[in-house]
């Protein structure tokens, strides 16, 4: 009877050590695993893509740039002194075309409501690849809504009017990436040292302020006779 105990004994605390063993085994293979990046509460792995992620907006441009030259406007369609540019703009763009590389980068005064709106505007026609249209009838009709902190209905009206799709429109024009884009653009012209709008470039060199056409015009056509490279 002893020796049955003896024997009992013996196996439970070989069963025990086992155990032990396999414990550790499994903890120690545990700890050289590299865990999962952690999926937050309010969402799932299956979950589509946001339109902030899928949505790339800002640095607006337009014309091939077959000379190599940039024309690049910090602008703000608030600002009157921004819209007193866009005729000479408008000039220089038709003469040039695609020789030229036009940008336009959003530059407003994000303390005016009218001003941050504009550029949201303005960013979702992008998202529809109407940037450009929208920034005509914003320049043109800026009397109209300049001194309106609650401009969005109109801004609707010109979206319509262009013939965007109503419910994309919507939903870009409020979202974050709109609001990113808007703050990397202010961001971009800040590191060029830009302090108000219009404030243009021609590639990386500032045009002095209050340049009228025939200075600009002048200012390119120096910039593309430098960049120049006769054909091998």
């Amino acid at each position: 009877m002893i020796e049955n105990a003896r024997k009992s004994f013996l196996t439970k605390r070989t069963a025990l050590i086992v155990a032990g063993v396999l414990l550790a085994i499994f903890l120690f293979g545990r700890n050289d695993v590299t865990k999962p990046a952690a999926t937050p509460a309010n969402s799932s792995a299956t979950d589509t893509a946001s339109t902030e992620e899928v949505v790339e907006l800002g640095a607006h441009g337009i014309g091939e740039g077959k000379t190599g030259v940039m024309l690049m406007e910090y602008g703000d369609f608030q600002s009157v002194a921004s819209g007193a540019y866009q005729p000479m703009m408008q000039q220089v763009m038709d003469k040039y075309g695609d020789q030229l590389k036009f940008v336009y980068r959003d530059f407003p005064v994000q303390s005016n409501a009218a001003s941050m709106a504009a550029q949201r505007a303005a960013n979702a026609a992008d998202e529809q690849s109407m940037f450009w249209q929208m920034r005509t009838l914003l320049y043109e009709r800026q009397a109209t809504w300049k001194d309106n902190p609650t401009p969005e209905s109109i801004f609707e009206g010109y979206a319509k009017e262009l013939g965007m799709d109503m419910e994309r429109y919507k939903q870009v024009v409020g979202s974050k990436a709109a609001g990113n884009a808007i703050t990397a653009d202010i961001q971009a012209g800040q590191k060029q040292q830009v302090t108000a709008s219009p404030t243009l470039f021609i590639n990386d060199k500032l045009v002095p302020a209050n340049i009228d056409l025939a200075g600009l015009t002048k200012l390119i056509d120096e910039a593309i006779a430098s960049n120049y490279q006769p054909a091998s």
